[in-house]
């Protein structure tokens, strides 16, 4: 019996010890993640390649009221890489969402942390720590190790030449594609549908809009609870929408997926209509300053929109906005532009743009330098204009890399008016790439009739796509074209331009003997892509069913190019194929004879001597 009763005393002690060392082990783990105000939620990972994204998840030991308020507490990953150079990158709070399936939304976990994105441009050995700041001081995380690999990818898109955007490893990038910025479908995770197509087509690139004015998918992320009443009592100056955050991160992450290039545009000129224009009440659907956090009748600063440009308050309230996008999605090498303003010379809010234009200028550089001076991978910076698109005092900041424009009808033939918009956009502002961002036949809606609104996406597309500019005219009524499934447009646009060594062309001088045909080209010394467009199929001409005339005996003249013989390839703009080479010798400048032009033509013509 005492033996028995031994032995179970041996097992109990046996027992209590193991369960002493398990304990001792938990608390050194719980210990290994407590660091300098800090507590790992997740371990960092050691070793990443380039271009890859290296995230971090942690949680703050001090709580703050607001931790998106960067006043109250700003957390920073600060690395060094070998050459000792330090970057700081911001970090942001965020609030966990799901998806659920069945009721087919996001809904709030219930769980937050904190985070830091990176994503390092050049192998090596990092070094890295998590630094705090509030109101009392500073602390600092230890430092921690980070080695990176060497990785083949293009990098970020941040450089660029006159004419074109360029990835870092010198390659060029060309826009082919249209205008997805208000969430599809009323749900705001059907990117994927789109993007799908996109890559399939050729398509590489978008827009999308952080603005509140369209619906409970909007991606507003600074707005009043106002429209979204599942946010309640959280929303406001400072405070950031989580559900729209964690709808853009799926979107980056779509966008990643499938290969699609982004501009944000952070803010549209309807957030600053208060409702009168011109003494005249505007639609009910359009003036949103009534809900803006701005305004001082929802405890913000400013009084009137105009206000918004001027106030100290307010500026610093946008840069805190600012250093979250930043810290939250600057990481993304698909994330090409940040556009400050949709059509922010529009009379609705400022009833009169001469007299606000040099304030909104100055406010451009203000914010333009901030985020200079506050993005670690320096993204390109934009924005946009509704009415005149040739705005000297802005384009001509240092801040501002790319130069864009709108138009909607403006002309019978759109085609040419994308030509001729882009050639005045160059001869005004030389140095910068530029590009056509919003097009279409009316911002009313799309124009069904007799086919317009195609004719008129497929002639200012490739007329477009020749004329110097950095990308295609961008249309806007994205779900009209994916119901008409246009696709085949910007497809066989693709397999054309795809051949096209842009940073060796410039646009070229291609004459016609007929004074209908339109003709646009761009080349090199020796080979020359170009586009011929019978001016009579154009969209007005379509609308109205007026009959197109065929042109016969048309001659393309290419002035500056040597006698020689050249290779010639004819291309379908309507199926993607290219015709049987003919060979020619030319005793003077080369020319190219179209017996019957109904539509357009393309042409690839290289010297073959």
């Amino acid at each position: 019996m005492i033996k028995k009763i031994n032995l179970l005393l041996w097992l109990i002690l046996l027992f209590s010890l193991s369960c002493k060392n398990e304990i001792n082990n938990n608390e050194q783990e719980d210990s290994s993640r407590h660091e300098n105000g800090i507590i790992w939620l997740v371990d960092p990972r050691s070793q990443i390649g380039q271009y890859e994204l290296f995230e971090l998840e942690f949680a703050l030991q001090k709580e703050y009221d607001n931790p998106y308020d960067a006043d109250e507490v700003a957390v920073d990953l600060i690395i060094t890489d070998g050459n000792e150079k330090r970057i700081t990158v911001p970090c942001f709070f965020t609030e966990k969402f799901a998806y659920d399936e069945l009721e087919e939304k996001l809904t709030s976990t219930g769980n937050s942390s904190w985070m830091a994105r990176y994503t390092p441009d050049k192998p090596g050995d990092y070094n890295y720590h998590i630094r705090i700041k509030d109101n009392i001081g500073g602390i600092s995380s230890r430092s921690r190790q980070l080695s990176v690999t060497n990785r083949q990818h293009k990098g970020f898109i941040r450089k660029y030449t006159a004419n074109y955007l360029l990835f870092e490893d010198g390659s060029p990038f060309f826009a082919n594609s249209f205008n997805l910025c208000i969430p599809p479908r009323d749900n705001s995770l059907d990117y994927e549908y789109y993007f799908r197509k996109w890559k399939e087509n050729k398509m590489n690139y978008t827009r999308l809009w952080l603005a509140p004015p369209w619906g409970k998918y909007a991606f507003a992320l600074e707005w009043t609870d106002e429209q979204f009443p599942s946010q309640k009592g959280k929303l406001g100056l400072k405070r950031y929408n989580q559900e729209v955050a964690a709808r853009l991160d799926d979107f980056i992450e779509t966008a990643e997926e499938y290969g699609i290039y982004v501009m944000l545009c952070m803010g549209d000129e309807r957030e600053l209509e208060t409702g009168i224009f011109r003494d005249e009440e505007l639609p009910p659907n359009r003036p949103f300053w009534h809900a803006n956090p701005y305004n001082q009748l929802n405890g913000g600063p400013a009084a009137s929109p105009l206000e918004f440009f001027i106030l100290d308050e307010a500026k610093a309230l946008y840069k805190n906005r600012l250093r979250y996008l930043i810290a939250r999605w600057g990481y993304s090498t698909k994330l090409i532009i940040w556009e400050f303003w949709n059509e922010i010379d529009h009379p609705k809010w400022c009833q009169d743009w001469t007299f606000v234009k040099h304030t909104v200028a100055n406010w451009h550089k203000e914010m333009g330098e901030y985020i200079r001076n506050n993005d670690p991978y320096q993204h390109l910076i934009s924005t946009s204009f509704a009415h005149n698109n040739n705005q000297p005092l802005i384009w001509n900041l240092q801040e501002m890399d790319v130069v864009q424009a709108h138009n909607y009808g403006g002309s019978d033939n759109l085609a040419t008016r994308a030509i001729d918009m882009t050639r005045e956009l160059k001869r005004e502002f030389p140095s910068k790439p530029m590009f056509i961002s919003e097009y279409g036949t009316d911002y009313h809606g799309y124009t069904h009739e007799g086919g317009a609104e195609e004719i008129g996406i497929h002639n200012s597309i490739w007329a477009s796509a020749l004329s110097g500019a950095t990308g295609i005219t961008h249309w806007w009524w994205w779900d009209t074209i994916d119901e008409y499934d246009l696709y085949d447009h910007y497809n066989n646009l693709g397999i054309f331009v795809e051949k096209i060594s842009w940073l060796d062309c410039k646009t070229i001088d291609v004459k016609s003997n007929i004074q209908e045909v339109l003709a646009v080209g761009t080349g090199t010394t020796d080979k020359a892509w170009l586009w011929a467009h019978n001016t009579h199929n154009n969209w007005d001409n379509a609308k109205y069913e007026r009959p197109v005339k065929e042109l016969t005996a048309v001659r393309l003249m290419l002035k500056d190019f040597p006698m020689g013989k050249y290779q010639i390839s004819e291309f379908n703009t309507y199926t993607g194929e290219y015709y049987p080479v003919e060979e020619l010798s030319f005793r003077s400048s080369p020319e190219i004879k179209i017996e019957i032009l109904k539509k357009d033509k393309a042409y690839y013509i290289e010297r073959s001597d």
